[in-house]
C-alpha cells in the first residue's frame, strides 16, 4: 500500500518521455499525444532544464521551439523524497508534475495522475482540483473568478459581463 511516507521511486513513472529545447511545439504535442501523457521534461546535455505542458503547448504557436515556452528551472525532488514531501512541493509550486532526480540525472517523474493512481491525490491536494469537474489534472487558481479550473473548464469558460459578478453568460 502506498502511503505518503512511500519514496517517490516506488510511484513515478521512470520511463520519461523528454524532448529537447530546440524541438518545434507541433511535434513536442504529436509525441504527448503519442504516449498519452502531459508534461514532458525538456533535457540539454542529459541534464533537465525545463518543464512543457500540454496546456501551455496548445496555447502556442506550432512552430515555435519549446524553449520559448517551457518553465524553467524545473520544479524537481531528489529520488530520496518521499510522496509527502512531493505533493507539497507541488502544491506549494502550482504545478502539475515534478521531475525526480538522481543527483544531476533526471530518473523519472511523478504528476497528479501518479498520485491519483495510487489513491494519494485528494489527501496530498485537497481542494487544489477543478471546481467545475472536480479533476485534478492541470488545475490552475483562476483569479477572475476565485476557483480552482481545470485546462477543460478554463477553455470552455466565457469571460464575465464587464459588470457582473457572475461568470459569464449569466
Amino acid at each position: 500500500m502506498t502511503t505518503g511516507l512511500s519514496p517517490v521511486r516506488e510511484v513515478m513513472s521512470k520511463a520519461v518521455v523528454a524532448v529537447t529545447p530546440t524541438m518545434t511545439v507541433a511535434d513536442a504535442l504529436d509525441l504527448a499525444r503519442e504516449h498519452v501523457i502531459s508534461h514532458l521534461p525538456v533535457v540539454a546535455g542529459g541534464r533537465p532544464v525545463g518543464v512543457v505542458c500540454t496546456c501551455d503547448m496548445e496555447a502556442a504557436a506550432l512552430d515555435t521551439d519549446v524553449s520559448a515556452i517551457m518553465h524553467s528551472p524545473p520544479v524537481s525532488i531528489a529520488a530520496e523524497c518521499l510522496m509527502a514531501e512531493a505533493a507539497a512541493t507541488m502544491a506549494e509550486r502550482g504545478v502539475g508534475s515534478v521531475l525526480v532526480l538522481s543527483g544531476d540525472a533526471l530518473a523519472g517523474i511523478v504528476t497528479r495522475t501518479d498520485f491519483e493512481r495510487v489513491g494519494l491525490a485528494e489527501a496530498a491536494f485537497g481542494d487544489q482540483r477543478c471546481s467545475v469537474c472536480r479533476s485534478y489534472q492541470h488545475v490552475h487558481f483562476e483569479p477572475r473568478c476565485g476557483y480552482f479550473l481545470c485546462a477543460a473548464c478554463r477553455a470552455g469558460a466565457r469571460p464575465a459581463k464587464e459588470d457582473s459578478v457572475l461568470g459569464g453568460g449569466d
